[in-house]
């Protein structure tokens, strides 16, 4: 390594430090994000069985659709971190469990389905962010 190339890694390293804290505050509520909504389906089955007219078994695939998810789309988000970046990938992992927490409730049985199916799929890439922050996954090593 030469001299002309150190200062600009020292001022890479400079920057990074002072990122440390915002990136660890993102990976924070990104595992906060991650269980609450999917979390919150099950005590109040009940009620929305009752509140939206549907029987036992639309409401089990209501609560299956997530698991769903993390098991078929397993190998998606390797892609997407790979394509998008780890920064991107957590940005569209945050903003998707925010469209998705927003849709459910806004309409009857098919917009909650689609709904928790946004929040599984965002939920699904944001499981694989937090195993491997560095998004190491994506790239050919």
């Amino acid at each position: 390594m030469d001299k002309q190339n150190t200062p600009r890694l020292v001022n890479i390293g400079a920057r990074l430090n002072k990122l440390a804290p915002l990136i660890l505050i993102a990976l924070i509520a990104l595992g906060l994000n991650l269980r609450s909504p999917l979390t919150t389906i099950a005590p109040v089955t009940t009620q929305l069985r009752d509140s939206l007219h549907i029987s036992s078994t639309v409401a089990g695939l209501l609560t299956s659709i997530p698991i769903l998810c993390f098991g078929v789309l397993t190998p998606m988000p390797s892609a997407v971190i790979a394509r998008l970046g780890i920064e991107k990938a957590v940005m569209l992992t945050l903003l998707a469990t925010m469209l998705g927490t927003l849709i459910r409730p806004a309409g009857g049985i098919l917009i909650a389905m689609i709904g928790t199916l946004i929040l599984s799929v965002a939920l699904t890439i944001g499981n694989r962010q937090l195993c491997d922050p560095h998004g190491r996954a994506g790239r050919n090593s």
